[in-house]
């Protein structure tokens, strides 16, 4: 839950993790919960509690804060974004919701002592985002109190009610077995938890109802320390130096979600202290996250406190910067890109240094090889001479296919790029299909600065030299086994060296092709493009990879002409439109990284789909994951569809027969529908939709599906979503005290790369919990795996009895007379 739990707590670390990895990612997400909020709103809603949940903090030692006032607090900065319009405006606050309750339904239908039900996850949720919530560890010395650290957990109106009867269910299933006592304290009713665990301890967890606010604190006695707060005997952090910087606005950022982690606040003597060190090892003072509103915009701010000169693996962030007045020659018009400033020779020190020994000593090994055949040194010979500013960006329109050559016959379909044989082809073309299209080579441009193209010019053609023989040698040694199995006289092996099935290609009467090659174009600047000989099927059409060097930039594209137009521009051509105003307004002056991004290509689709595309993607996954557990791998192996003895493959991408939703499965209407329960083909995931787990539908032999139910209603346009979005960006500055990436963007996007580069900025400094806790899930499905085994007769299992739905203690907000048995809520 928290990384100063020591190891035999860890019954209870199961318990609280998946709760609150759910309020985390839901409260990053806050916007789709406001959108959930029903309609019928009451005559008269409960007065609004302004009072900041800080006051439940202590303000000494904190190490670690997490919290939100809720967006009841912002209500006119959310009302001004685009996302609550999206949400609001449109049904796709709906379709959001409804995919929420089915799938947290699936999950608990497969929880062991399941006391939740989907509606009460979503209602939990929606409570949370909207009233607000705090977690936080404040670090103790060992030895100063009853417990090592303070762990303190407030759900603001949770004891509430109308809100009461989910939360009750909730702490009824955080309690478990155990069996709880009512303790009197400073007036309140406490419930104390004895800490479940392999190992038998003192140690308890308490909860209480305070006002209509519910608090939860973990260690043995640690709810004294809180009730001395709310009695005005200690401090709080309401005015904490560090909570108080970030609750503060930014120009036009309105922040709504605070989250740091500061180890200099843990003292030396402390389990936090321990916990955090590697970050102190490192270089990082303080490290902290901001979530809110920027005008009609989403926005983040995540920040590493970390002063010059910095070390190992932060070493990296000390690049040179660029001016965001100063940016490379980009295409006119052109709305989505990515520059970065950065020293390729010394990034590669920086990645050598701190990679691990086995990888360092297999990139050093390639390197010398390299090194060796062609006498090039990566490092000092062409890294030296690249950059420090590099653009990447997508010229508008697809690739141009190559024509045939006079008197040739037309080019055979390229291969998949990945072989059907792979269970992940199938959900790679099922997210292809449900985006409406077939996959076309996009017009990749990479653009980086070069210092002395005489001398980068020498390397590259040593480079191209070195590239082609590599070429060549894998072409030999993909032909080798065909000629064994020849001369060995294999029934149905092709003569040697022909391969069948190919037109043009040896085994129909051709000769042998070439090997693909990089050949030297005739010019002005220094073109290698490389050359796919007609018929042999390697690469999709239009798909000619070229190197082009001129006076001033390297231009890497996929294309010849992409490549040429890249040279081409002129400094200062491209100037921000008016709707990519905001987003330089904003940008610092001191840049290592900027990325726009347009969503309005893909998102719209991707949202007025989800359901397909959900419900195609875990049913492809499932049909893998449900395959032989034996199988040696995917092509060739036994029972995996397109393999010999297997179910047949249905399409040509890898899809599977018998898994309505999945790609190319036979639900009516076309492959990815999502089908109501009882339709022709309709099946159900285990444990979805009142599905027991382990439990076949009646009257079907193939494999348990997820099906989800949306009402076509439910269903956002596309052109509605559109019509509402503007262009993302994510941006990443340096100075000599800190590192700062900022993201913004109208609507949360988990495939645009301010998303996934901030989640990933994040998540780094989280690794150790997020192990331990696919650790202990792992041990808790092992420890589960004997009891399914038992249970030989399905049906027997298949009780529809709702969930229990009394906590082992009192619930929120009531109380209970010491001695009693429990109480219904």
């Amino acid at each position: 839950m928290h990384p100063t739990l020591r190891p035999h707590r860890g019954r209870l670390l199961r318990r609280f993790s998946p709760s609150l990895l759910l309020l985390a990612a839901f409260t990053l997400a806050a916007p789709s919960a406001q959108a959930q909020v029903v309609k019928a709103k009451p005559a008269v809603p409960p007065p609004l509690d302004t009072r900041p949940l800080a006051r439940y903090i202590a303000r000494d030692n904190l190490a670690i804060y997490a919290g939100t006032e809720g967006l009841a607090s912002r209500e006119d900065a959310w009302k001004k974004t685009a996302a609550y319009r999206m949400l609001n405006n449109t049904p796709l606050g709906e379709m959001l919701e409804s995919i929420l309750s089915q799938l947290a339904a699936n999950a608990i239908a497969r929880t062991p002592d399941a006391r939740l039900t989907g509606t009460d996850v979503v209602a939990i949720l929606k409570h949370l985002a909207r009233q607000g919530f705090v977690f936080a560890v404040n670090s103790r010395e060992r030895g100063k109190g009853p417990s090592d650290d303070l762990a303190t957990f407030v759900l603001r109106g949770a004891a509430g009610k109308g809100i009461r009867q989910p939360f009750s269910r909730l702490m009824g299933y955080m309690t478990g077995p155990s069996k709880p006592l009512i303790v009197k304290k400073s007036g309140r009713n406490i419930i104390v938890v004895p800490m479940a665990g392999p190992k038998k301890t003192d140690d308890t967890w308490a909860w209480w109802a305070e006002g209509d606010d519910l608090v939860v604190v973990i260690g043995k006695q640690t709810e004294d320390a809180v009730l001395a707060l709310l009695d005005g005997k200690s401090p709080n952090s309401v005015d904490n130096p560090a909570r108080a910087e970030l609750a503060g606005t930014e120009g036009a950022f309105s922040p709504l979600f605070l989250f740091f982690i500061d180890p200099a606040a843990a003292p030396s003597n402390s389990v936090a202290h321990d916990t955090l060190a590697k970050l102190t090892d490192a270089g990082i003072t303080r490290f902290d996250f901001r979530w809110g509103f920027q005008d009609d915009a989403l926005m983040s701010i995540t920040r590493l406190k970390a002063p010059k000169p910095r070390k190992t693996w932060l070493a990296a962030f000390d690049q040179p910067t660029f001016d965001k007045t100063k940016i490379p020659p980009l295409p006119e018009g052109l709305e989505a890109f990515t520059i970065l400033s950065i020293d390729p020779a010394k990034t590669f020190d920086v990645i050598e240094a701190v990679a691990p020994p086995e990888a360092r000593a297999g990139m050093l090994k390639t390197l010398d090889a390299l090194k060796t055949k062609s006498r090039i040194d990566i490092r000092k010979d062409l890294l030296v001479h690249l950059g420090p500013k590099v653009a990447v960006y997508i010229l508008p329109g697809a690739a141009p296919s190559r024509a045939p050559e006079p008197g040739a016959s037309a080019p055979p379909a390229a291969p998949p790029l990945i072989p059907p044989g792979n269970p992940f082809a199938a959900m790679l073309g099922g997210m292809m299909g449900g985006l409406g299209g077939t996959p076309q080579i996009p017009r990749v441009t990479i653009l980086a600065e070069v210092d002395d193209p005489v001398a980068f010019g020498k390397v590259l053609d040593n480079l191209m030299v070195a590239v082609n023989r590599q070429l060549k040698d894998q072409a030999s040694a993909t032909a080798a086994p065909l000629d064994a199995t020849a001369a060995a006289g294999a029934p149905g092996a092709p003569p040697a060296g022909r391969v069948r099935g190919i037109p043009g290609a040896p085994g129909d009467g051709a000769a042998a092709p070439a090997p693909p090659e990089f050949r030297l174009m005739p010019g002005k600047d220094k073109v290698y493009t490389l050359n796919v000989p007609v018929g042999s099927g390697r690469l999709p059409a239009g798909f000619r990879p070229t190197i082009r060097l001129g006076a001033k930039h390297l231009a890497i594209a996929v294309s010849p002409d992409a490549a040429r137009l890249a040279l081409e521009v002129k400094p200062r051509e491209w100037t921000p439109t008016a709707e990519l105003n905001p987003v330089f307004d904003q940008l610092s002056r001191s840049l290592m990284l900027l990325n726009v991004s347009d969503p309005r290509d893909t998102l719209p689709e991707t949202l007025a789909t989800l359901p397909s595309l959900i419900q195609r993607t875990v049913n492809t996954v499932m049909a893998a994951d449900q395959l032989n557990p034996g199988a040696k791998g995917a092509a060739g192996a036994p029972n995996m569809p397109g393999a010999p003895g297997g179910p047949a493959m249905a399409g040509n991408r890898g899809a599977m027969r018998g898994f309505p939703g999945a790609p190319g499965g036979s639900s009516p209407g076309g492959p990815g529908m999502f089908l109501p329960p009882g339709a022709p083909g309709a099946m159900s995931m285990p444990g979805a939709l009142g599905q027991t787990p382990g439990a076949t539908p009646a009257g079907t032999n193939g494999p348990n599906i997820l099906v989800l139910n949306v009402d076509p209603a439910k269903l956002p346009k596309a052109d509605d979503l559109r019509a509402l979005l503007f262009p993302s960006s994510l941006s990443l500055s340096t100075d000599d005290q800190e590192v700062r990436l900022v993201s913004r963007t109208a609507f949360p996007n988990i495939f645009a790369p301010s998303n996934v580069a901030s989640a990933a900025f994040s998540a780094a400094l989280l690794i150790p919990a997020v192990q331990a806790a696919r650790t202990a899930a792992r041990a808790a499905a092992e420890k589960n795996a004997p009891k399914a085994a038992e249970n030989k007769d399905p049906a027997a299992s298949t009780s529809t009895a709702a969930p229990a739905s009394a906590p082992s203690a009192s619930s929120p907000g009531e109380d209970r007379a010491p001695g009693k048995g429990r109480r219904r809520p």
